[in-house]
């Protein structure tokens, strides 16, 4: 495919759309819980990791080449969110557990 026609299709989805990039930010956030507790240590949890990936993104703007900048911003999400994941796990284990337990 030409490169232009390629920058013509490509380019509406991944350079112009805010929206698709902002929505792989909240993708922590597409959990159900099942009571207020839980939902509150959710809302603060993924507010440090919005606010963390945030500053290391910005850290690291300036490293990162423009064709992984994406992949770059999705493994640093993906990594803060398992992190987190695992030190509610670690310290407190009936918390993650509780909002699980209704599907289970």
């Amino acid at each position: 495919m030409p490169e232009q026609k390629k920058e013509l299709l490509l380019n509406p989805f991944f350079q112009r759309n805010p929206i698709a990039l902002l929505v792989l930010g909240i993708c922590s956030a597409l959990a159900v819980t099942g009571n207020m507790a839980t939902a509150l240590v959710m809302s603060v949890c993924l507010s440090l990791v919005v606010a963390f990936s945030s500053l290391i993104i910005s850290l690291i703007r300036q490293q990162i080449p423009n064709t992984v900048r994406i992949g770059i911003q999705i493994t640093v999400i993906a990594t803060l969110v398992i992190l987190v994941d695992q030190l509610l796990k670690a310290f407190f284990y009936d918390l993650p557990n509780s909002s699980r337990s209704m599907w289970a």
